[in-house]
């Protein structure tokens, strides 16, 4: 009895992990992970069928809501034109530019693309079953996706949200940094860093000098290696540690640079790295 009840949890369980994968499964593909209980990309494909299934349904009710109110309609118009016609209208025959039955066919013809794409329910419908269907592929091709609607007002809410972080950032990292004043350079002994031989200190970042760029001076050529920060009584510096290089090295990325005079003293009290 009890190994039935454990199996009757884990069967209950797994079903429960599966219909919560369902839903996941139309959230951002960068959010799956963080569910790596449920079976999320399994069910993409389950999700699109029945998103596929219920866009369908919704656009068959949506077009004959819509297809009697306003059939209706055309037909009540098409009365009222045809009496006030009437006695303008020739025995045998009619005026070019009359109401006719023509017009109601016509509108027919052109009923389901009305309702599916200029009224509410029709354009939902038109979005669950386009989606789904594309999702669908999307799955059977080895590339899962989520919902693209959710995943648009992810990205743009990440994107507007990223860069009024970033500008946050920057700004408080300016303050920190105070205002700009000319490079230094130093000694790898003044910072205690073995085998550098110079540390360029920077009151503020420079994009292109990344790691292993070659930092190329009229008199000796440097490879850069990890930069790092320092917490200076005059503020927030970058510190870039460069060690020579050897006379046959092959420079394939450099940036050119005016080395300032290196100084050589020990470090000022005051400084914490």
């Amino acid at each position: 009895m009890h190994m039935r009840g454990q199996a009757s949890d884990h069967g209950i369980g797994a079903v429960l992990r599966s219909l919560a994968a369902f839903f996941l499964s139309l959230l951002p593909v960068r959010y799956w992970d963080r569910f790596s209980a449920c079976p999320v990309s399994r069910m993409v494909l389950p999700s699109a069928i029945v998103t596929f299934v219920a866009g369908v349904f919704i656009q068959i009710w949506n077009y004959f809501i819509y297809a009697g109110l306003m059939t209706a309609a055309n037909v009540d118009v098409f009365l009222r034109a045809a009496e006030r016609q009437a006695p303008l209208t020739p025995p045998g025959g009619h005026r070019p530019g009359d109401v006719t039955s023509l017009h109601i066919q016509a509108g027919g013809i052109a009923m389901p693309f009305v309702t599916a794409l200029a009224t509410p329910w029709g354009l939902v419908a038109t979005y669950l079953t386009l989606s789904s269907l594309v999702r669908g592929i999307a799955r059977i091709v080895d590339d899962p996706r989520g919902d693209f609607l959710l995943s648009g007002i992810d990205a743009l809410g990440r994107g507007v949200f990223g860069r009024a972080r970033r500008r946050r950032h920057e700004h408080a990292r300016l303050q920190a940094e105070g205002p700009a004043v000319p490079d230094r350079a130093v000694t790898g002994a003044w910072l205690g860093q073995p085998g550098v031989d110079v540390v360029v200190i920077a009151s503020r970042r420079k994009p292109e000098w990344l790691p292993g760029v070659f930092v190329l001076t009229d008199d000796v050529w440097y490879r850069l290696g990890e930069p790092f920060e320092l917490h200076l009584a005059e503020g927030l510096r970058t510190a870039y540690p460069l060690s020579m290089l050897p006379t046959n090295e092959i420079v394939r990325r450099g940036v050119r640079y005016t080395m300032p005079p290196v100084v050589e003293a020990p470090p000022p009290p005051g400084p914490t790295a």
